[in-house]
């Protein structure tokens, strides 16, 4: 059986492509936890925050509703929000954390998006998934440790992801790379060691297949469907996930070299993906907010694992 074979007899499987085409919780249609179609990216985030403001202290009665359905419009931006540990609840009531309020000067500092991801992937360190403390460093261990299993390592993401990322690949092109395989299928061992285990023209077969699958709009295929335009997961969305897995296996082991190293160390690595940020002003925000970023960056270390 070829890999295009395979991949399409897998498919026959409805929790199969559930669990690898799902963003919902606990599923394997994305790398980290606290992606969804709300949180996209982690600059979703300032953006959450900044809506939140206008109900910071309110009792949930205040709270905005949508017109015709009466749902309360910031219910879905709340769990991911102490999750982060930018809003903490008293009884019916959010307010804005410490960590929450330096968010929100983050969101409307003179930077660019680009220049104000490093600092927001310093904050977010400290989100939480169902009580387990640091989870994008937790699940970037875990996905780590899967890649050795087919005796990979982090070079291969590294180098293989930032390219991609920096170039701006087209979504067919990210289709037709080992590293995009391997990563979206990385829990079905069985799976990722018959691609590997593949040749060339069998691989070129299964990408072909994808892409064909993908221009007829309305596919139902586990991949192409995934990738449809204005779905719940996009190459967007792909890239920041694959930025943040790489910063943090470049970075994590800086956390106990202090903050001001930590950051650093982020600003390095993430311009191996965006080289046109000015860091200078970066760093700027960060002495002028170095008590908060000094609380925060406490609350990592507490947390290490």
């Amino acid at each position: 059986m070829t890999i295009s074979e395979l991949y399409i007899s897998k498919q026959e499987h409805k929790v199969w492509v559930d669990k690898f085409q799902s963003t919902g919780n606990h599923k394997s249609g994305k790398i980290f936890a606290y992606t969804n179609t709300n949180f996209r990216s982690i600059n979703s985030f300032l953006s959450q925050i900044a809506m939140f403001k206008d109900i910071n202290g309110k009792s949930r009665s205040q709270w905005r509703v949508m017109s015709r359905s009466g749902q309360e419009l910031d219910k879905h931006r709340i769990t991911s929000l102490i999750n982060a540990g930018w809003i903490e609840s008293d009884n019916e009531r959010y307010y804005l954390t410490n960590s929450g309020s330096l968010a929100l000067r983050l969101n409307n500092a003179k930077l660019t998006s680009f220049e104000k991801w490093p600092l927001l992937f310093f904050l977010l360190q400290n989100y939480s998934f169902e009580g387990n403390k640091r989870e994008i460093y937790v699940t970037t261990n875990r996905t780590v440790e899967n890649l050795h299993r087919f005796n990979l390592d982090t070079d291969f993401l590294i180098s293989n992801m930032s390219r991609i990322v920096q170039k701006k690949s087209d979504l067919y092109d990210v289709f037709k790379e080992d590293v995009f395989w391997i990563v979206s299928f990385l829990k079905d061992t069985s799976f990722v060691k018959s691609y590997l285990d593949s040749p060339q023209i069998e691989k070129d077969e299964l990408f072909s297949y994808v892409i064909n699958e993908h221009k007829k709009k309305k596919s139902t295929d586990l991949v192409a469907h995934k990738f449809v335009s204005s779905g719940a997961y996009s190459k967007t969305m792909l890239f920041d996930e694959w930025t943040v897995l790489c910063t943090e296996i470049m970075t994590s082991g800086d956390v106990s070299n202090g903050a001001d190293i930590y950051l650093n160390s982020i600003l390095n690595a993430y311009t191996l993906f965006f080289d046109k940020i000015r860091k200078p002003l970066i760093i700027d925000f960060f002495e002028k907010n170095h008590d908060s970023f000094i609380d925060c960056f406490k609350k990592i270390k507490a947390g290490e694992i």
